[in-house]
């Protein structure tokens, strides 16, 4: 079976209807490597954290001591430390010897200060449950007595994002970072089920990451084929091109249908080359 041809359509041009997907899916599913990338990709929540020691991976640790962002740019610095460099009168040297920028928050949250305590940092150091606690004992106790004498509480489960390793608040099943964007998306879109939601969400990523879990379940195993026949290319794989192709091809049934212009707008050469790439990969074989 030959997959149907690949048809970009420009702007103000009517999208055609795809044709029948389920026997081009179950020949994608049947190329797909599944021991692709081992260490670094997960098919069964469609996550790919890159390997910061990997040479095929463009994704590194920031060089500012200390510093537990990555970056994509080799013996470079990670953007929060970029710009308190740019913002300081000091020189590089100067700034690695006591860094000095915002804080970076970690895609997994510390631990509460409280000795015993599983549950993630909310602020001051406590989790949200102590903090709630904290305030209405700090008339009549220290800081330092509250923690000291706190009984630590269980670790809630897991947000419902796959992949997300944060703790859940009690309702609706999400965490911190993910209520405020379920929030939002039922404000604009109307509420829906947060199950349903949470299925379509990637968890919060870092700049070695990126998560096919936002597109079809077409479109995922397209654009995987694609970056696993590109890995035939020497130029490492960069996660942060790929989030924007994710980004553009979300809501689309099939990369068949896609409009070139549009998807490959202000792309990276990595991001358009992929592109490219992927209509290829879908368009013959």
């Amino acid at each position: 079976m030959r997959p149907a041809a690949l048809s970009l359509v420009r702007s103000g041009t009517p999208r055609p209807i795809p044709p029948a997907d389920a026997e081009w899916l179950t020949w994608l599913e049947a190329h797909i490597d599944p021991r692709w990338r081992p260490g670094e990709w997960d098919q069964g929540i469609w996550l790919f954290t890159g390997d910061l020691d990997n040479p095929r991976t463009r994704a590194w640790s920031c060089r500012s001591p200390g510093c537990p962002a990555t970056t994509r740019r080799h013996n470079g610095r990670c953007d929060a430390c970029r710009r308190a460099l740019s913002d300081s009168d000091r020189s590089e040297e100067d700034f690695d010897v006591s860094p000095e920028r915002a804080g970076v928050r970690a895609l997994v949250p510390p631990r509460c200060v409280v000795g015993d305590c599983e549950s993630d940092l909310h602020c001051q150091d406590l989790c949200l449950r102590h903090l709630r606690v904290w305030e209405r004992e700090q008339a009549s106790t220290s800081f330092e007595d509250f923690v000291a004498h706190a009984v630590g509480f269980a670790r809630r489960a897991a947000c419902l994002v796959d992949g997300c390793e944060r703790e859940r608040r009690s309702r609706p099943g999400l965490c911190r970072f993910h209520v405020g964007r379920f929030r939002q998306d039922a404000r604009r879109n109307g509420l829906e089920d947060v199950t349903t939601w949470a299925a379509r969400q990637s968890p919060k990523l870092g700049a070695h990451q990126f998560s096919l879990a936002p597109l079809s379940n077409l479109v995922r195993a397209e654009l995987l084929y694609a970056l696993q026949c590109r890995d035939a290319h020497p130029a490492p794989l960069d996660p942060s091109q790929i989030r924007i192709l994710v980004s553009r091809l979300t809501g689309l049934g099939s990369i068949r249908v896609a409009d070139g212009t549009e998807v490959t707008e202000a792309g990276g050469q990595q991001y358009n080359g992929l592109f490219a790439l992927s209509c290829g990969a879908v368009s013959t074989r």
